[in-house]
């Protein structure tokens, strides 16, 4: 998942996502990118909930 992100967000060979949304190279309609990377970020939340046990 480590990689995934980097890649997504970072990584000049890859999307480097992080880069176009700070410069406002992003349109305002969402794209597979976007959600992509929204579901991988909701993912992390929510592995770590299970693994430390969080409940409501």
């Amino acid at each position: 998942m480590t990689e995934e992100l980097k890649f997504l967000l970072t990584e000049p060979m890859g999307l480097n996502y992080r880069n176009k949304i700070c410069h406002g190279l992003v349109g305002e309609s969402p794209n597979d990118a976007d959600i992509y990377i929204w579901w991988l970020c909701l993912r992390l939340v929510v592995n770590n909930c299970v693994l430390f046990g969080v409940t409501r």
